[in-house]
């Protein structure tokens, strides 16, 4: 047995053949391995149709080299295809960004001119420009802070990023910081609605009856509060010494329902009134003070509408007034005792010059400290006004106006002060 198995081993591979299932000769499969020393094998190439000759030069074939890749013809107009649409993509791409810059330049364009983004220098407009913007009947009385070859600047005591010192008698600024740059007035704002309320107002005597929907907003805002109740009935004059004295939300939603009827209606009213006194950087949204991109002022503007305030008798009172209590209610048996702001916190004659009357302060967190005063130089009765903004505590403003005084006072000094 294992004799036969070498004799078949031995003999050469190439001369075997097979068969197959059906009893038919079949070539044997050569071997991969040449013997050493022997001729080269010839291998069969069965899957061409000819062999070529061994004298006849190679004819050229459609074959590309192993480590290249025929790109059939379709393929190379799909790639010029694609390449032609990201160009294409690219461009529109490219014209969209366009647009879209032009689009935010003409935006920020238009709200340049509004004045709403880059206040606008009113140093460079005239006295005789913002009177013309007036009704005939104002032009001659309107109230203008402007500055002079004596204007000095802020003194770096004066804590308050923007400030103006103003005399009321002839509208010249003392001293001033930013004056004319767009800032959020808080609740100085209440200083028009004052205004307003009382150039509306029949009588101070008139009434409404406090509901939920007057109180609530503003307990979730966090607003400051006079503490008027569901149910009572207030006067408007108690309602006015509750928005100025304490600043009360409440109090000035009561004034705004009583004197206009809703606050769309009475802030058209404080628009129209700050057009009518020339105020090119003033616009106010709401009648509280409360935070908004397009609620705003300047120190010099506000300085205007206070002395506006000011004029009026009543106005006049009820900003310059320490302490008061309003009528005796079902919710509130004693009344509701109100105390300034600001004359809780100062005595008024600290500077030694001058004596501070009284005013209105704000706050929000955009704002910082705010407050506006007006004051009598001991000297000779003038009378000034203060206005600062963006202040750090509350007690910021309170020495700022104090310094202010005593800074640009000075030289009027007198003891007495009575006046």
């Amino acid at each position: 047995m294992n004799s036969n198995n070498n004799q078949r081993r031995a003999a050469p591979s190439r001369n075997r053949t097979s068969q197959n299932n059906g009893g038919t000769n079949r070539p044997a499969q050569t071997s991969s391995v040449r013997p050493a020393g022997g001729p080269r094998p010839t291998y069969t190439n069965t899957n061409r149709s000819a062999v070529r000759p061994n004298n006849t030069p190679p004819q050229q074939t459609n074959r590309v080299k192993a480590n290249r890749q025929a790109v059939p013809q379709s393929q190379r107009v799909s790639r010029h295809a694609n390449t032609k649409n990201l160009v294409s993509r690219m461009d529109k791409i490219a014209i969209v960004i366009l647009l879209v810059v032009i689009l935010l330049a003409v935006v920020l364009i238009a709200k340049a001119c509004k004045g709403d983004v880059t206040p606008r220098d009113r140093y460079e407009i005239s006295d005789t420009e913002m009177a013309a913007d007036l009704p005939a009947d104002d032009a001659d009385d309107v109230f203008l802070p402007v500055p002079d070859e004596n204007t000095r600047p802020a003194d770096e005591q004066i804590t308050s990023k923007y400030a103006v010192m103003v005399s009321r008698s002839s509208g010249k600024i003392i001293a001033s910081r930013e004056a004319d740059t767009v800032i959020y007035p808080a609740s100085l704002t209440k200083i028009m609605s004052l205004i307003i309320a009382v150039e509306q107002a029949e009588s101070l005597d008139e009434t409404i009856v406090f509901t939920t929907d007057m109180i609530s907003p503003f307990y979730e805002q966090n607003a400051s509060l006079a503490g008027f109740k569901e149910g009572e009935e207030v006067t408007l004059k108690d309602l006015l010494y509750g928005m100025i004295l304490v600043s009360g939300a409440d109090a000035t939603e009561g004034v705004v329902r009583l004197c206009a009827g809703d606050e769309a209606s009475f802030v058209g009213l404080m628009n129209q009134k700050a057009e009518k006194l020339g105020l090119k950087d003033t616009h106010f949204v709401n009648a509280v003070g409360l935070h908004d991109k397009d609620h705003y002022s300047t120190c010099n503007e506000m300085a205007i509408i206070l002395d506006c305030a000011l004029d009026n008798e009543t106005c006049r009172e009820i900003l310059s007034t320490y302490k008061y209590t309003t009528a005796a209610t079902e919710q509130n048996p004693d009344g509701i005792e109100l105390t300034s702001n600001i004359q809780s916190r100062m005595e008024g004659g600290e500077s030694g010059v001058a004596r501070i009357h009284g005013g209105k302060t704000g706050y929000t967190e955009s704002a910082g400290n705010c407050l506006a005063s007006f004051a009598s130089a001991y000297s000779d009765g003038e009378e000034y006004i203060i206005v600062t903004c963006l202040g750090g505590d509350v007690y910021a403003p309170i020495y700022d106006h104090i310094n202010m005084c005593k800074i640009y006072l000075a030289k009027e000094e007198n003891t007495d002060e009575s006046v």
